[in-house]
C-alpha cells in the first residue's frame, strides 16, 4: 500500500477494491462516484462545483484527491470563507 488512507476514507484501508480495480485506473473514477453520490449528481446534472468546473467535471477524481496522503492530509483543499 502505498501509505495510509485520509481519515474519511479509514475504514476503507483494508478493502482496496473499493476504490481500485485491478489492472484499470480507469475504473476508480467510477468507483469514487459510486461512493460520493452528491458529487455523482453535480457531475451529472452540471450543477455544483464538480459539475461546473471543467477540470472537476472532466478529469480523474485523482486529479485533485490523493487518497493515500495519511489521516490528517487535506484533499479538499477548499477554503469555505473565500469560496465563491
Amino acid at each position: 500500500m502505498p501509505g495510509p488512507l485520509v481519515s474519511g476514507h479509514a475504514k476503507l484501508e483494508k478493502e482496496c477494491n473499493s476504490c481500485h480495480e485491478p489492472f484499470s485506473r480507469q475504473s476508480q473514477t467510477r468507483l469514487c462516484i459510486a461512493c460520493h453520490k452528491e458529487t455523482a449528481s453535480d457531475r451529472r446534472d452540471r450543477r455544483g462545483f464538480h459539475g461546473r468546473q471543467p477540470d472537476a467535471l472532466n478529469k480523474d477524481c485523482k486529479h485533485c484527491h490523493t487518497d493515500h496522503k495519511g489521516r490528517n492530509a487535506d484533499i479538499i483543499q477548499l477554503d469555505r470563507e473565500t469560496f465563491n
